[in-house]
């Protein structure tokens, strides 16, 4: 992490691109799927504005595209609260292993399947937020089809105009080459936690790849392992944090109203 600060957007770009000149990008965070309908090499930005208590992931693990390495850089800091905690991803891995072998077996051997309902209009009451449209950014049925399929997306069209997207079965645990080491890689918590609205059951969100659900409570001893093994990093306006996208998972915390925070994610 960097506190010498940067004062401009700008400045991240030119961080962003001299890291990673053939493929630094900066993506809207707003959805898991509106940044990869786009070229690789576009660069955008995002401001995040959260607060939720916290929410763990790792950063678009759940595309065929995922970015390996981070830039976020604090614009504006929040008044209280909004770290960003760190966890090592293999950690959690051997920890999990240690408590829950038969649960991680099965989840290497059958990964997982994730599903989650749209609306067709954007709601901004419901954890899931954009619409279809908004997310495929098409009116067009059969482009959302072609542009989800490319993301390894099935749609099922609902009657109500809205869509249930299924992913999977995708690997629940990866093995990161460079370190040697097999490293916790999916979206259990934030599909749990997160993806909750009148549409979405968060136990039905994510299933073990054969379809059957997992146990409740190796998610919440899951989020004490999270909590229990991160380092919380606390944000001032102008930082600069870099992340290996395999070697972490992070997460945002709440904070006393929204902070903002931009993002560059190299691929």
């Amino acid at each position: 992490m960097s506190r010498q600060p940067m004062t401009s957007t700008t400045s991240l770009r030119l961080l962003a691109t001299r890291s990673c000149p053939t493929s630094a990008v900066l993506l809207p965070e707003a959805t898991l799927l509106v940044e990869f309908l786009l070229p690789m090499n576009l660069h955008l930005i995002v401001t995040f504005l959260f607060t939720r208590k916290w929410l763990w992931l790792e950063r678009y693990m759940l595309l065929p595209q995922f970015p390996s390495k981070l830039f976020f850089f604090c614009e504006v800091e929040p008044v209280s609260g909004g770290d960003t905690p760190l966890v090592l991803s293999h950690i959690v891995y051997e920890r999990m292993k240690e408590s829950y072998p038969e649960f991680v077996q099965q989840l290497e051997q059958d990964g997982l399947i994730y599903t989650r309902i749209y609306q067709e209009k954007d709601d901004l009451t419901s954890p899931t937020g954009r619409g279809w449209k908004s997310i495929f950014l098409t009116e067009d049925k059969s482009l959302a089809e072609e542009r989800a399929a490319n993301l390894g997306l099935k749609l099922e069209w609902m009657e109500d105009g809205g869509v249930k997207t299924v992913l999977g079965p995708i690997p629940a645990v990866t093995y990161d080459k460079i370190r040697q080491r097999k490293i916790w890689f999916n979206s259990i918590v934030m599909a749990y936690t997160c993806w909750k609205d009148t549409q979405n059951d968060p136990v039905k969100a994510v299933t073990f790849g054969n379809g059957s659900p997992y146990p409740e409570d190796i998610v919440y001893n899951l989020m004490k392992i999270l909590e229990e093994e991160c380092v919380a990093i606390p944000w001032q306006n102008g930082d600069v944090l870099l992340i290996d996208n395999l070697a972490v998972l992070h997460a945002r915390r709440s904070s006393s109203r929204p902070r903002h925070i931009l993002a560059s994610l190299c691929k």
